[in-house]
């Protein structure tokens, strides 16, 4: 569902994980959901019962954080959203971009329709407006994403693969990616045409 209010456009994402489903078929079909709407003008709220507890750490919940870190988007639930006699978990969530969204806040709501509590999401505040004037940005297209990939498959990685310090290692691999990344999506200037209205 899309909303618009004012300059703001969201899309608002409701997800439904059942606990016996493949889940990496349920990353592949969330990371294709996401690329079809996603654009840096787009807000983008995901919220459900993906059945990953996140009061805790496991090999589920770091997979879909690392896919949703693609698109800045980070759990914010951190409470239990299901009590039963012998457990409490968090099983249900909210994702958002926190780097938009400054000042918001989740809290559990008790509506004895299921035996999962509700979540209310409560902005307090919207991410400023940008100024007026010119802006930096990385221009992004299917052209530049193959041209990226195709730079990616052709590295050899043999700087990486040949050091055995494991954070020199981490700092080899990240300068040679950056440099195909900046190479790829490089930055440039874009007037901002808001007019403050």
């Amino acid at each position: 569902m899309k909303i618009e209010v004012y300059t703001l456009v969201l899309c608002i994402i409701t997800v439904y994980r059942s606990p016996s489903g493949n889940f990496n078929r349920f990353l592949e079909i969330m990371d294709a959901v996401l690329q079809s709407v996603y654009s840096p003008s787009l807000d983008i709220i995901i919220c459900g019962d993906i059945n990953i507890n996140y009061l805790e750490t496991n090999e589920q919940r770091k997979q879909l954080d690392n896919l949703l870190l693609l698109y800045n988007l980070v759990a914010i639930v951190d409470f239990p959203t299901r009590l039963t006699v012998t457990s409490a978990t968090a099983i249900d969530n909210v994702f958002i971009d926190v780097s938009r969204f400054h000042d918001c806040v989740v809290s559990p709501f008790l509506n004895g329709l299921s035996d999962h509590d509700a979540q209310i999401l409560t902005f307090r505040a919207w991410y400023p407006k940008q100024p007026i004037g010119n802006k930096t940005i990385r221009k992004v297209d299917q052209q530049k994403i193959s041209d990226f990939l195709l730079h990616l498959s052709n590295e050899s990685w043999s700087t990486v693969f040949n050091t055995v310090v494991v954070n020199l290692m981490l700092n080899s691999f990240l300068d040679t990616y950056l440099k195909i990344f900046d190479a790829s999506f490089p930055l440039t200037k874009a007037i901002n045409q808001n007019n403050g209205n």
